[in-house]
């Protein structure tokens, strides 16, 4: 997968988190891009994403997620 593809993956996948902007902020471009040029797997990125889902839904609304 070439850059341009995998940061529109990413940049796909943000975008339908839970509580994510519909607009594509310039960090989360550069994170993307950082995240290509460091070589981790789309699919690592994808199932890092699919955990945060996990996590935010089984929280009380009131509490925090940890970082």
């Amino acid at each position: 997968m070439d850059q341009a593809a995998y940061v529109s993956r990413v940049l796909d996948l943000h975008r339908k988190l839970p509580g994510a902007l519909a607009r594509v902020l310039r960090d989360d471009r550069r994170t993307a891009i950082d995240l290509y040029q460091r070589s981790i797997p789309i699919e690592i990125v994808e199932n890092a994403f699919t955990l945060v889902i996990a996590r935010t839904a089984r929280r009380p609304d009131d509490e925090p997620l940890d970082p």
